[in-house]
């Protein structure tokens, strides 16, 4: 059984404290959350968690934590990823992991350091139809992969706190990843800003892997179309994953 406390509850952090209270291998502590209208939610919904609205090592060491999640905005992710690292605990982080690649290399130096795990939020990896596109690829039933295009477009949800690429990019990434079983070793982007100034809307992103194949990223919050899908080509045959279908 591990302890574990969540840090944020807003847009997603209902669900993945839903999860979390769900797990058999999981006792959840309490939540931490500059609202305190959390705290009612709680108190009606989960009455027997802990509550606090403001993050501290010291509230972790009270409440006996092991592990942390945190389901704060992206912006936040860095200082409190740190925090928690640092103060010897495990950590999962919605994505973006942080906002700068910088950040992100800081923190995977912290947790080698220290010894602890530090997990980012791709929840596509664990999803079954990604996975089933996984084995159909490395059968060999689509022959030579050529290439992989990705669409991930809506209208909304428009973010303030990162751009388009921040928050959309590392689903398709991880997944692409995933189902080459290689890192890229070139990859370049375009992002476009229509609605605020200096965050993107729409960006396009072009990646390069050793083996000779490539991959291409849609991403947009300005499509009146949902779409969430991924083209694979082969030489034999192409395989379509549609989140939407």
């Amino acid at each position: 059984m591990i302890n574990i406390a969540q840090v944020g509850c807003g847009y997603w952090g209902p669900n993945l404290l839903r999860n979390l209270i769900s797990h058999s291998k999981v006792n959840v502590t309490g939540v931490i959350d500059t609202d305190n209208k959390v705290s009612e939610w709680l108190a009606d919904k989960y009455s027997s968690l802990l509550f606090q609205n403001e993050f501290s090592p010291s509230v972790l060491d009270e409440w006996a934590v092991d592990a942390v999640v945190i389901v704060t905005p992206a912006k936040t992710h860095y200082k409190l990823s740190k925090e928690i690292l640092e103060s010897n605990r495990h950590c999962l982080v919605e994505k973006p992991l942080a906002t700068t690649t910088q950040e992100c290399s800081n923190l995977i130096n912290i947790a080698e350091k220290h010894g602890v795990t530090l997990m980012v939020g791709h929840t596509f990896m664990y999803n079954a139809a990604v996975i089933k596109m996984k084995e159909i690829i490395d059968s060999g039933e689509l022959g030579e992969l050529y290439y992989v295009y990705a669409q991930r477009l809506n209208l909304g949800r428009i973010r303030q706190d990162v751009d388009v690429l921040w928050n959309l990019a590392p689903h398709d990434i991880s997944i692409i990843n995933y189902w080459f079983g290689e890192l890229p070793n070139k990859i370049s982007a375009k992002g476009i800003d229509f609605v605020q100034p200096n965050i993107s809307d729409v960006a396009f992103v072009n990646m390069e892997f050793a083996s000779g194949r490539h991959a291409v990223l849609h991403l947009s919050w300005l499509d009146p179309h949902k779409i969430r899908k991924i083209t694979v080509v082969g030489s034999k045959k192409m395989a379509v994953y549609d989140d939407t279908a």
